[in-house]
């Protein structure tokens, strides 16, 4: 696939936790799965936004805002350094940051 990425890993944010992230908080669920712990699928989100999420783990996430469609909120064990290998300033890849 050629062309640029809807998500802008430029305005992606991370946070201490789900919660101080104010553009990212999940609404109504409208396709997924929820369970104590686990968030997965489409989700409004603020405004009439929508969200898609992959959580495990609410005080570790990385929120990247889409230029169209869906943004995305997922669990990584390392946020900071997730983020920084996705905008290429990082020497570890996306993948080992995922993945250790």
């Amino acid at each position: 696939m050629t062309g640029r990425s809807p998500i802008s890993t430029s305005r992606g944010r991370v946070g201490g936790g789900y919660d101080e992230i104010m553009e990212a908080q999940l609404g109504l669920r409208r396709n997924g799965i929820g369970l104590p712990g686990y968030a997965a699928g489409r989700f409004m989100g603020p405004g009439k936004s929508t969200i898609f999420a992959l959580l495990t783990d609410r005080s570790s996430v990385v929120f990247l805002p889409a230029k169209s469609g869906p943004s995305l909120l997922i669990s990584v064990e390392q946020p900071q350094a997730f983020l920084a290998a996705l905008r290429g300033t990082h020497p570890a890849s996306a993948a080992a940051v995922l993945h250790p």
